[in-house]
């Protein structure tokens, strides 16, 4: 019976096992790395995580294909310089004579920052950007917006001022040096009561760092230079116009200025049914032939139609019955009668 299967064959010679050699088995051997779903990303990882916000952000433009590095740009208009913030920051910007579009001294001692974090303290800072020791101080996150610049003006005529960027005839009133006049009008007694509380500290902080960078006005021998300058920028600033699809109209029709065109009753006659929701921010020229002077309800028994227009809106509420006169009782039965009876009643 042969016995092949169990007894090794003694002609063959087996390779000889060095000592030093390190054992191999089978479970310890080598095999090719598998790539896929399970590759490490741990160094990847670690390195993202001591990145800084601003270099995070480049690196995350980079990889969808955008601009890592977008500019700011400036916008002047009569009464403003703007610095727009496109790139994200941290510090509140102080204008730099290498940056200004304008020269410096154009530009006076205020500041008005608009930012988009959510902290209302932070959303809106005004202050002064000269001589302030935290000028560029850091917020509390990374943030874009705007900065606003108030331009310098030539000294107003006699008897006006510049009120926030604007010529004001000066006159008898408590309205505090740096609020509009319509503005004003607008505001709720608390607040105007605080507003003229805080003028004075205000008018003097203003005054004093005025006087220390010694410039009120534009000098009159600069005005004419002043006012080509900002012309000169503000044209150079400004945005181009969009491009637009030009409007030809056939040449062999006999009313092709009119009719080149469909005319909204015919549009609205194509399509019985009119959109009447528009978005949000629409504003038609129907709601500005409201805007109207209003009349002081002591002035209006003065005017007959305005009297008139008054006591229609009154009838017309008392027809559809905004107060109730058949209850309507003397307050002194309904506190006897309470008293007799009693019950808690309140008055107002």
């Amino acid at each position: 019976k042969p016995q092949s299967e169990d007894i090794e064959d003694e002609s063959i010679s087996l390779p000889e096992e060095s000592p030093s050699a390190p054992r191999c088995d089978d479970d310890d051997e080598e095999k090719p790395e598998e790539k896929g779903d399970s590759e490490d990303h741990t160094d990847e990882f670690r390195e993202f995580d001591y990145l800084t916000d601003e270099d995070r952000l480049r690196k995350e433009a980079a990889k969808a294909g955008r601009d890592a590095s977008p500019e700011d740009y400036w916008a002047l208009t009569q009464d403003v310089l703007i610095r727009h913030h496109i790139e994200p920051r941290y510090s509140l910007y102080v204008p730099k004579v290498s940056e200004m579009p304008i020269p410096l001294e154009y530009i006076d001692i205020m500041r008005s920052t608009k930012t988009n974090l959510d902290d209302l303290s932070e959303a809106r800072i005004d202050d002064y950007w000269y001589d302030q020791v935290d000028a560029d101080r850091e917020l509390s996150g990374m943030w874009t917006g705007q900065t606003v610049f108030q331009l310098l003006r030539p000294k107003p005529p006699s008897g006006h001022e510049w009120v926030e960027g604007r010529m004001t005839k000066i006159q008898q009133t408590t309205r505090p040096g740096n609020i509009w006049v319509e503005h004003w009008t607008m505001m709720s007694k608390k607040k105007k009561r605080e507003a003229r509380k805080a003028w004075p500290a205000e008018k003097k902080r203003r005054d004093d760092l005025r006087t220390k960078r010694q410039l009120y006005h534009i000098p009159e021998e600069e005005v004419e230079e002043y006012n080509r300058k900002t012309k000169e920028v503000r044209e150079s600033l400004r945005a181009k116009p969009a491009p637009a699809m030009p409007c030809t109209f056939p040449e062999q029709a006999e009313n092709a200025g009119r009719d080149a065109l469909p005319s909204l009753s015919a549009a609205q006659k194509a399509d019985n049914h009119v959109e009447n929701v528009n978005t949000a921010g629409f504003v038609s020229n129907e709601w500005f032939a409201l805007v109207h002077t209003p009349v002081p309800m002591k002035n209006v028994c003065r005017i007959p139609k305005a009297q008139e227009a008054v006591d229609k809106e009154w009838k017309k509420l008392i027809a559809k019955g905004a107060w109730l006169y058949h209850t309507v009782r003397e307050k002194s039965k309904v506190a006897k009668e309470a008293r007799d009876n009693n019950w808690n009643v309140h008055f107002f």
